[in-house]
Protein backbone atom coordinates (compact mmCIF):
# COMPACT_ATOMS: atom_id res chain seq x y z
CA UNK A 1 0.00 0.00 0.00
CA UNK A 2 2.69 2.50 0.99
CA UNK A 3 4.70 1.83 -2.20
CA UNK A 4 1.64 2.68 -4.25
CA UNK A 5 1.17 5.93 -2.33
CA UNK A 6 4.75 7.09 -2.84
CA UNK A 7 4.33 6.94 -6.63
CA UNK A 8 1.49 9.44 -6.44
CA UNK A 9 2.67 13.00 -7.06
CA UNK A 10 0.30 14.13 -4.28
CA UNK A 11 1.74 11.68 -1.75
CA UNK A 12 2.38 13.26 1.65
CA UNK A 13 0.69 16.51 0.64
CA UNK A 14 -0.73 18.83 3.27
CA UNK A 15 -4.21 17.99 4.52
CA UNK A 16 -7.02 20.45 3.81
CA UNK A 17 -8.99 22.06 6.62
CA UNK A 18 -12.00 19.94 5.64
CA UNK A 19 -9.99 16.71 5.84
CA UNK A 20 -8.64 17.61 9.26
CA UNK A 21 -12.13 18.40 10.50
CA UNK A 22 -13.38 15.05 9.16
CA UNK A 23 -10.67 13.09 10.97
CA UNK A 24 -11.25 14.99 14.21
CA UNK A 25 -15.00 14.40 14.00
CA UNK A 26 -14.43 10.66 13.56
CA UNK A 27 -11.86 10.15 16.33
CA UNK A 28 -12.47 11.67 19.74
CA UNK A 29 -9.85 13.26 21.97
CA UNK A 30 -8.10 10.63 24.07
CA UNK A 31 -8.10 7.93 21.40
CA UNK A 32 -4.81 6.59 20.06
CA UNK A 33 -5.73 7.77 16.57
CA UNK A 34 -6.36 11.35 17.68
CA UNK A 35 -3.20 11.43 19.82
CA UNK A 36 -1.00 10.26 16.94
CA UNK A 37 -2.68 12.81 14.68
CA UNK A 38 -2.07 15.64 17.18
CA UNK A 39 1.60 14.74 17.74
CA UNK A 40 2.20 14.72 13.98
CA UNK A 41 0.15 17.83 13.17
CA UNK A 42 0.94 20.21 16.02
CA UNK A 43 4.62 19.30 16.35
CA UNK A 44 5.39 18.43 12.73
CA UNK A 45 6.89 15.17 13.95
CA UNK A 46 8.05 12.31 11.78
CA UNK A 47 6.52 8.92 12.66
CA UNK A 48 9.71 7.87 14.49
CA UNK A 49 9.44 10.86 16.81
CA UNK A 50 5.71 10.36 17.29
CA UNK A 51 6.41 6.83 18.45
CA UNK A 52 9.37 7.54 20.74
CA UNK A 53 8.49 10.85 22.41
CA UNK A 54 8.36 10.44 26.22
CA UNK A 55 7.05 12.50 29.11
CA UNK A 56 10.65 12.97 30.23
CA UNK A 57 11.09 15.12 27.11
CA UNK A 58 8.60 17.67 28.47
CA UNK A 59 10.02 20.74 30.24
CA UNK A 60 8.96 24.18 31.41
CA UNK A 61 11.05 26.81 29.68
CA UNK A 62 11.24 30.56 30.42
CA UNK A 63 9.80 32.87 27.76
CA UNK A 64 10.19 36.66 27.91
CA UNK A 65 7.03 38.73 27.52
CA UNK A 66 6.89 42.02 25.60
CA UNK A 67 7.07 43.97 28.88
CA UNK A 68 10.23 42.12 29.94
CA UNK A 69 8.56 39.83 32.46
CA UNK A 70 9.05 36.06 32.33
CA UNK A 71 6.45 33.35 31.91
CA UNK A 72 6.95 29.60 31.69
CA UNK A 73 5.70 27.50 28.79
CA UNK A 74 5.63 23.72 28.44
CA UNK A 75 7.87 22.50 25.65
CA UNK A 76 9.11 19.18 24.35
CA UNK A 77 12.90 19.18 23.98
CA UNK A 78 14.25 16.07 22.31
CA UNK A 79 16.71 14.76 19.77
CA UNK A 80 15.05 13.55 16.60
CA UNK A 81 15.29 9.85 15.81
CA UNK A 82 16.40 10.52 12.23
CA UNK A 83 20.19 10.15 12.05
CA UNK A 84 20.23 9.41 15.80
CA UNK A 85 22.61 6.49 15.30
CA UNK A 86 25.27 8.76 13.80
CA UNK A 87 28.02 10.43 15.84
CA UNK A 88 27.82 7.87 18.59
CA UNK A 89 24.10 8.24 19.14
CA UNK A 90 24.07 12.05 19.11
CA UNK A 91 23.43 12.53 15.41
CA UNK A 92 19.75 13.45 15.54
CA UNK A 93 18.80 17.13 15.42
CA UNK A 94 17.76 18.54 18.82
CA UNK A 95 14.53 20.53 18.64
CA UNK A 96 12.52 22.58 21.12
CA UNK A 97 8.79 22.66 20.44
CA UNK A 98 6.56 24.76 22.68
CA UNK A 99 3.27 22.99 23.27
CA UNK A 100 0.49 24.57 21.24
CA UNK A 101 -2.99 24.84 22.83
CA UNK A 102 -4.36 22.31 20.33
CA UNK A 103 -1.75 19.75 21.36
CA UNK A 104 -2.26 20.49 25.05
CA UNK A 105 -5.97 19.78 24.58
CA UNK A 106 -5.21 16.42 22.99
CA UNK A 107 -2.64 15.40 25.61
CA UNK A 108 -4.85 16.47 28.52
CA UNK A 109 -6.55 13.09 28.11
CA UNK A 110 -3.28 11.15 28.42
CA UNK A 111 -1.77 10.16 31.77
CA UNK A 112 1.64 11.74 32.33
CA UNK A 113 3.97 9.09 33.75
CA UNK A 114 7.72 9.83 34.03
CA UNK A 115 9.76 7.57 31.79
CA UNK A 116 6.72 6.43 29.83
CA UNK A 117 6.23 7.17 26.12
CA UNK A 118 3.51 9.73 25.42
CA UNK A 119 2.05 7.27 22.94
CA UNK A 120 1.56 3.95 24.71
CA UNK A 121 1.75 0.67 22.83
CA UNK A 122 -1.41 -1.32 22.06
CA UNK A 123 -2.00 -4.31 24.32
CA UNK A 124 -0.80 -6.66 21.58
CA UNK A 125 2.68 -5.16 21.82
CA UNK A 126 3.01 -5.26 25.59
CA UNK A 127 4.73 -8.66 25.60
CA UNK A 128 7.87 -7.06 24.17
CA UNK A 129 8.78 -4.97 27.20
CA UNK A 130 6.74 -3.19 29.87
CA UNK A 131 6.29 0.50 29.10
CA UNK A 132 7.28 0.21 25.44
CA UNK A 133 6.10 2.90 23.08
CA UNK A 134 4.21 2.33 19.88
CA UNK A 135 5.93 0.22 17.25
CA UNK A 136 7.43 2.62 14.67
CA UNK A 137 7.08 0.32 11.68
CA UNK A 138 3.39 -0.26 12.35
CA UNK A 139 2.39 3.41 12.51
CA UNK A 140 2.11 3.96 8.76
CA UNK A 141 -0.04 0.89 8.10
CA UNK A 142 -2.20 1.51 11.17
CA UNK A 143 -2.76 5.12 10.21
CA UNK A 144 -3.68 4.01 6.70
CA UNK A 145 -6.52 1.88 8.08
CA UNK A 146 -7.70 4.62 10.42
CA UNK A 147 -7.89 7.36 7.83
CA UNK A 148 -9.72 5.09 5.39
CA UNK A 149 -12.20 4.21 8.12
CA UNK A 150 -12.78 7.95 8.53
CA UNK A 151 -13.51 8.20 4.80
CA UNK A 152 -10.36 10.12 3.89
CA UNK A 153 -8.49 9.71 0.57
CA UNK A 154 -5.21 7.85 0.10
CA UNK A 155 -3.29 11.13 -0.12
CA UNK A 156 -4.01 11.91 3.54
CA UNK A 157 -0.91 10.26 4.99
CA UNK A 158 0.70 10.46 8.41
CA UNK A 159 3.74 12.22 6.93
CA UNK A 160 1.32 14.55 5.18
CA UNK A 161 0.52 16.01 8.61
CA UNK A 162 4.16 17.12 8.79
CA UNK A 163 3.59 18.91 5.48
CA UNK A 164 0.46 20.46 6.98
CA UNK A 165 2.51 21.76 9.92
CA UNK A 166 4.99 23.32 7.47
CA UNK A 167 2.08 24.91 5.63
CA UNK A 168 0.76 26.43 8.85
CA UNK A 169 4.22 27.83 9.67
CA UNK A 170 4.42 29.50 6.26
CA UNK A 171 0.89 30.90 6.38
CA UNK A 172 1.46 32.23 9.90
CA UNK A 173 4.48 34.17 8.64
CA UNK A 174 7.13 32.31 10.65
CA UNK A 175 10.66 33.27 9.55
CA UNK A 176 12.89 30.93 7.55
CA UNK A 177 15.08 30.43 10.63
CA UNK A 178 12.07 29.63 12.79
CA UNK A 179 10.67 27.16 10.27
CA UNK A 180 13.99 25.36 9.87
CA UNK A 181 14.43 25.17 13.65
CA UNK A 182 11.07 23.65 14.56
CA UNK A 183 11.06 21.31 11.57
CA UNK A 184 14.47 20.02 12.63
CA UNK A 185 16.09 20.61 9.27
CA UNK A 186 19.75 21.38 8.74
CA UNK A 187 19.11 24.00 6.07
CA UNK A 188 16.27 26.01 4.55
CA UNK A 189 16.34 24.02 1.29
CA UNK A 190 14.69 21.03 2.97
CA UNK A 191 12.12 23.23 4.66
CA UNK A 192 11.24 24.87 1.34
CA UNK A 193 10.36 21.43 -0.03
CA UNK A 194 7.61 21.13 2.59
CA UNK A 195 6.27 24.67 2.31
CA UNK A 196 6.07 24.89 -1.49
CA UNK A 197 2.32 24.32 -1.61
CA UNK A 198 1.77 26.94 1.07
CA UNK A 199 3.72 29.54 -0.92
CA UNK A 200 1.59 28.82 -4.00
CA UNK A 201 -1.53 29.21 -1.88
CA UNK A 202 -0.34 32.51 -0.41
CA UNK A 203 0.69 33.77 -3.84
CA UNK A 204 -2.84 33.06 -5.10
CA UNK A 205 -4.31 35.04 -2.21
CA UNK A 206 -1.94 37.94 -2.86
CA UNK A 207 -2.87 37.95 -6.55
CA UNK A 208 -6.60 38.01 -5.75
CA UNK A 209 -6.20 40.85 -3.25
CA UNK A 210 -4.24 42.95 -5.73
CA UNK A 211 -6.80 42.32 -8.46
CA UNK A 212 -9.61 43.51 -6.19
CA UNK A 213 -8.01 46.96 -6.13
CA UNK A 214 -7.02 46.92 -9.77
CA UNK A 215 -8.46 49.71 -11.93
CA UNK A 216 -7.95 49.08 -15.65
CA UNK A 217 -8.37 52.71 -16.56
CA UNK A 218 -5.34 53.64 -14.49
CA UNK A 219 -3.16 51.32 -16.54
CA UNK A 220 -4.62 51.94 -19.99
CA UNK A 221 -2.17 52.75 -22.76
CA UNK A 222 -2.86 56.19 -24.14
CA UNK A 223 -1.61 57.66 -27.39
CA UNK A 224 1.42 59.86 -26.99
CA UNK A 225 0.81 63.59 -27.06
CA UNK A 226 2.31 65.06 -30.26
CA UNK A 227 4.04 68.37 -29.81
CA UNK A 228 3.65 70.85 -32.63
CA UNK A 229 6.86 72.58 -33.60
CA UNK A 230 6.28 76.30 -33.98
CA UNK A 231 8.11 78.23 -36.66
CA UNK A 232 10.79 80.39 -35.29
CA UNK A 233 10.94 78.38 -32.16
Amino acid sequence: VDKIITKNRNANRAWTAEERAQFEAYYALGTTQRTIYALALYMGNRRSDVATLTWDDLYEIPVKNADGSIRYEEAFIFRQEKNSKKKGGEGGKEVTLIMLPQLAEALAHIERVPGRPVLMAPESYRDRSPGDGYDISSLTSSFWRWKRAAGLPAECTLHGLRSTYATMLEEAGVSDKGQTSVMGHSDIKTTKHYRRAAKVHLASIEAAEKLRDYKPEEHAIRPAAHLRVLAGG
